[in-house]
């Protein structure tokens, strides 16, 4: 691999929430703001309100029932495809497509839905689309204009242009179907209508209309309400910032026995905002900032079924900031919120799953996670899967499909920190290396840059490679050292093999052998191929250590056993020379084979020898020739005057 393990970034949730706490439509969402939709949702009045709820029931059983009979169906004829294709987005919704035209097929909503679903899971925006057209027009379903926003937005966020003017007209009518009924006092509605306000999709944003309406529906206490009217004055979007009085809100929907309000508490407490004593006491809450406090809030939102709740404390667990590590605690919170559609819980049951981490390893079982959690757009998910198919694990290695999903991180719009800072980094390492994307050195300077200014360890050493060698900037050696270095100090392999060269070769520092011999070491022990090879050369050149041919015998062999061709290379010459116990050359033909099959010219012109004198082969001329040949088109001097005295030419 060209990379180092790329490193998780420890405490990025908190980071994220800590970030975006301000902006009040995303507070709303964690105060539960889902829990407004209802599966009808036109002005009708609230007596008959109940009649028509009861028939919209009844019939929403029966196509439940008609999906689950088409989804066994679907789901069968999945298991025939190859199993890549069987997660493949776009090959999903072409069915869906078919049944939904009647091209070919019977023309079958209910089955155009189902396919829909699969592939609009899978990532494809165009499924996403046509599933909120579906739910707009209660198409093989109940009419719902929450759901109908719920994938509109999902397809919009993916850039699905279609989406978006669908979005936008959707709230356009939305706004004129509860603008009656809340102007006629009705308390849902009036929530709704607030939330349009505060979407601002196809409807001007506007914070303080929507608190208006949120405030109207908290008069007549509405749940859902009371979380809003908390979120707003906490944020102070709307209305002037007042924190207390967004405490008592919240109280009020927490009395109410709502598990989101207590969701909220609990982030309150850990965003620093629990900290007015007079407020605190008179609604019996304990002040402070304790992680502990903001636990227990989770704890009890979590057991009441708040599937966010269940993420936070999963996450706690798995990171490990504030209580000891506990896998199998962040597995049971985990899992069970990702079985609830919660894209960041899935992707983090897919990093169970890639690590082994109370599971058996299972880099299949984590694609299928983090593949979940992308089509929701989980920034982590999306740069995770880039790394899948980039390494080739538990996928076929494709470079155009990790460069896809790493750019999807890149351009996510809910980022998170780590997961862009590695997608910069592998992204980079692309256009360094010239794989999935031509070779360029400038784009590759640039995103190691960004990379490596949040602290991530491995791009800080690849931008001292550009540096050293002047690839996409000015070549400059010290730079380089300040990066290795930068990169060695958080105990990164390839920081610590290229610092440790530095030190090795005098460059731009004071050589100093025993320096480069701890800094390698550092990196073998993380088997690091390159200090594998240098530490063999030192011990058998006796270079800041004393010659030691069985220690070098043991660095190159672990560096030849990962395709190092240089390794194996110089375990060829070690076994053919006469002056040490190692001497066999039947094991330096089979090195120095290897090493030739590496494009290394030396072991050419080696193998030449070989052959030319009968060691360990059959004495052969011709043989001898070829492969003096092979090395003299690498440029080697030693083979082009061999060839020459064995063809009886006077050397130059």
């Amino acid at each position: 691999m060209p990379f180092t393990s790329p490193q998780r970034q420890s405490g990025i949730l908190w980071r994220l929430i800590a970030g975006v706490v301000l902006g009040i439509a995303l507070f709303a969402l964690w105060l539960g703001l889902s829990r407004t939709s209802t599966n009808s949702e036109t002005s009708i009045s609230s007596v008959a309100r109940a009649e028509k709820q009861r028939a919209l029931e009844a019939e929403d059983q029966r196509l439940k029932a008609l999906k689950e009979i088409k989804l066994k169906e679907v789901e069968a004829k999945i298991l025939q495809w190859p199993e890549d294709d069987q997660t493949n987005g776009e090959a999903l919704y072409k069915q869906g497509e078919l049944f939904l035209t009647g091209h070919g097929v019977p023309q079958d909503e209910m089955m155009a839905r189902v396919w829909f679903e699969k592939a609009a899971f899978e990532g494809s925006d165009a499924a996403q689309y046509s599933l909120g057209v579906m739910y707009h027009k209660g198409k093989a379903t109940i009419k719902s204009l929450t759901k109908a926003r719920r994938w509109y937005m999902r397809a919009t966020s993916q850039g699905n242009q279609d989406a978006r003017k669908a979005l936008g007209a959707l709230n356009l009518e939305a706004l004129a179907l509860y603008q009656k009924d809340a102007d006629a006092g009705d308390d849902d509605a009036q929530v709704k209508l607030g939330l349009i306000y505060q979407g601002a999709f196809g409807v001007p944003r506007d914070y303080k209309l929507a608190l208006k309406w949120f405030q109207k529906a908290a008069d007549q206490g509405n749940v859902s309400a009371f979380s809003m009217v908390s979120a707003s004055y906490v944020s102070g979007l709307g209305t002037a910032q007042d924190i207390p009085l967004g405490i008592e809100w919240l109280n009020r929907a927490v009395q109410a026995n709502d598990p989101a309000a207590m969701r909220g508490m609990g982030l309150l407490y850990r965003m620093r905002y629990m900290s007015d004593t007079g407020i605190l006491s008179k609604l019996g809450l304990k002040g402070g900032r304790e992680p502990a406090l903001a636990r227990e809030w989770f704890l009890k939102a979590a057991e009441k079924g708040d599937d966010q709740a269940r993420l936070y404390l999963g996450v706690i667990y798995l990171e490990g900031t504030e209580v000891a590590k506990d896998y199998a605690a962040a597995r049971h919170w985990l899992e069970k919120a990702a079985l609830q559609s919660q894209p960041a819980a899935q992707a983090n049951m897919g990093f169970l799953y890639e690590n082994g981490y109370d599971v058996k390893q299972d880099f299949r079982r984590a694609y299928v996670w983090y593949k979940r959690a992308a089509a929701l757009q989980d920034c982590f998910a999306q740069e995770k899967l880039g790394e899948l198919y980039y390494y080739g694990l538990g996928v076929k290695r494709d470079y155009a499909l990790a460069i896809r999903y790493f750019e999807k991180a890149l351009s996510n719009p809910v980022p998170n920190q780590g997961a862009v800072a590695n997608a910069q980094w592998h992204m980079g390492a692309a256009y360094y290396v010239a794989t999935g994307v031509p070779r360029d050195y400038a784009k590759a300077f640039e995103l190691f840059k960004k990379s490596a200014d949040t602290g991530l360890s491995g791009a800080q050493a690849w931008l001292g490679d550009c540096f050293y060698h002047g690839y996409g900037t000015e070549k400059d050696r010290p730079k380089a050292l300040h990066w290795y270095g930068k990169a060695a100090e958080q105990g990164d392999a390839r920081g610590q093999q290229r610092l440790g060269m530095m030190f090795y070769d005098g460059d731009s520092v004071p050589q100093d052998m025993n320096k480069a011999r701890e800094l390698l070491e550092k990196a073998s022990a993380q088997d690091d191929v390159e200090a594998h090879y240098t530490l063999g050369y030192m011990y058998a050149n006796a270079e800041g250590v004393a010659k030691d041919y069985d220690k070098a015998l043991y660095y190159w062999e672990k560096s030849a056993a990962k395709n190092f061709g240089s390794a194996q290379m110089m375990l060829g010459w070690l076994y053919y020379q006469e002056d040490n116990t190692f001497l066999d050359y039947k094991m330096a033909r089979n090195w120095l084979e290897k090493a030739a099959e590496n494009e290394m010219d030396g072991a050419m012109c080696m193998m030449g020898y070989l052959y030319e004198e009968g060691k360990g082969v059959a004495q052969d001329y011709a043989k001898a020739r070829e492969w003096y040949e092979k090395a003299a088109t690498h440029g080697n001097a030693d083979a082009k005057a061999n060839l020459k005295r064995l063809v009886g030419e006077p050397a130059e």
